[in-house]
């Protein structure tokens, strides 16, 4: 919806200039969440265009704005509303096409409609569950309602791959501009909190100065860099780099912005002309700095370990959080981290073939992953249930805050790790070719484990 949000609404010249903008939510009962947020948010960061958000469905729910008497009849004018939407409701509804010409009838002339549903998953009843969909599904719709299928795919997220589609008028004529961004801005820094101890760093070296150090040892033939910011990290790297920001912080004449594709990474990865890209095969370090959420951290590392080989090194910031309110989802410090910290337990229950190495670094902790394996699926099929799990707001426990088991970024283990990645990167070309490097490692846990204890 996100993305649907970027590449159709916000461009539109018409739809992002009206105050309110009139959304309607079909299916809008809060089973499973609500769009509401998402648009208030987009809408306000992008253009200050405010939402008038109406929501219904047949359900009895007192959040509703209207409760439907009839499934196939919507209780609006013709043309009510410049974008109505659908979104997990159309597999279950015994006869979707009805509803959908009635969405076609409220939207107004120059309107979107944007419809989001599963093609595949488990039967999951409420009170029914009928149908899946694909791409020609909606193509069939358009035809049915008379309009014009502008957009449609699949996603790549499991286990429900939901079929995405946007619908117009065919008398709507204005091209679609693709993505918008924000402008870029001046970091806008949070107050200190008053309690000194919520914004309290720790750490034996600075990021910046282990970064270095890895590029030192490693010698990458092409960097790659989430969350560029103000370019103190993207400008180590003395091989071909690509950062990804959608706000970097330094003026239009600073030299990095040649290496900066301004967007989020989002949109770089879903646009299909952005691959394989220019690091195909060579992809030896990325670093993930981006949106401090655990649902954008973990689309970034299925993005990233797509695109990797075997012996690509990643790295993750921002592991460690050194108060709770640090780890909050809604930023409530100057130092913050989100949720981050959740990635490390994550990458250990679902990809236990990976290579794990936490690391001490001031502010916030530093992760390297070893063995990225670009055809593992287990994170793509997963991806709902894994999200709907972990999104849920919780402190981190005692172990992380405490950093147990983090590795000091001088240890000896961490520079041999690096070193016989490097060496052996030429004839890496399965992820069982780096068992080499993994067997180093579990025969130095021992020592590794003395030393922390």
């Amino acid at each position: 919806m996100e993305a649907c949000i970027k590449r159709h609404i916000l461009p539109d010249r018409v739809l992002a200039g009206r105050s309110p903008l009139r959304v309607l939510d079909v299916g809008g009962a809060e089973v499973n969440g609500s769009y509401l947020q998402l648009f208030t948010v987009l809408l306000k960061q992008y253009n200050s265009t405010v939402c008038d958000y109406v929501t219904t469905d047949i359900a009895a729910d007192e959040r509703l704005s209207t409760v439907q008497a009839d499934p196939y009849q919507l209780p609006f004018h013709d043309g009510s509303f410049d974008v109505v939407i659908s979104g997990q409701t159309f597999e279950h509804c015994e006869l979707f096409w009805l509803l959908f010409k009635e969405m076609a009838r409220v939207c107004s002339p120059e309107g979107v409609i944007i419809i989001i549903a599963p093609s595949a998953g488990a039967i999951h009843r409420y009170p029914v569950d009928c149908y899946r969909f694909l791409p020609d599904s909606y193509q069939a719709l358009a035809r049915y309602a008379g309009l014009e299928l502008v957009e449609s795919w699949r996603d790549k997220h499991g286990p429900f791959y939901n079929v995405v589609g946007v619908f117009r008028s065919k008398e709507w004529c204005q091209p679609v501009l693709g993505a918008v961004l924000p402008t870029a801005q001046e970091y806008a820094a949070f107050s200190p909190h008053p309690d000194a101890a919520y914004e309290v760093m720790r750490g034996a070296a600075p990021t910046i100065e282990f970064l270095q150090y890895i590029h030192h040892i490693l010698e990458p033939r092409f960097y790659l860099e989430i969350g560029v910011f103000m370019g103190a990290s993207l400008q180590l790297a003395t091989c071909p780099a690509l950062g990804i920001d959608p706000s970097p912080c330094m003026g239009l004449d600073n030299p990095l912005r040649e290496k900066i594709a301004v967007a989020t990474s989002d949109d770089y990865f879903f646009d299909k002309s952005n691959r394989p890209g220019p690091y195909q095969d060579i992809l030896d370090m990325v670093y993930i700095d981006g949106m401090h959420l655990i649902e954008n951290v973990i689309k970034d590392f299925i993005n990233i370990e797509a695109r990797s080989h075997p012996g690509s090194i990643i790295v993750l910031d921002d592991i460690y959080p050194n108060h709770p309110a640090q780890a909050s989802r809604e930023r409530e410090t100057l130092v913050w981290t989100g949720d981050v910290w959740k990635i490390v337990q994550i990458l250990r229950d679902v990809r236990p073939d990976l290579v794990l190495i936490p690391v001490n670094t001031h502010p916030a902790g530093t992760l390297i992953v070893l063995g990225a394996d670009a055809g593992n699926q287990d994170f793509i099929k997963g991806f709902d249930f894994i999200i709907d799990i972990w999104q849920k707001p919780q402190d981190p426990p005692q172990d992380v805050l405490q950093r147990k088991g983090a590795l000091h970024p001088n240890d000896p283990v961490i520079a041999q790790l690096l070193s016989r990645v490097k060496a052996i990167r030429h004839r890496v070309t399965t992820p069982a070719d780096m068992q080499p490097v993994r067997t180093f490692y579990n025969n130095s846990l021992p020592r590794i484990l003395s030393t922390l204890l």
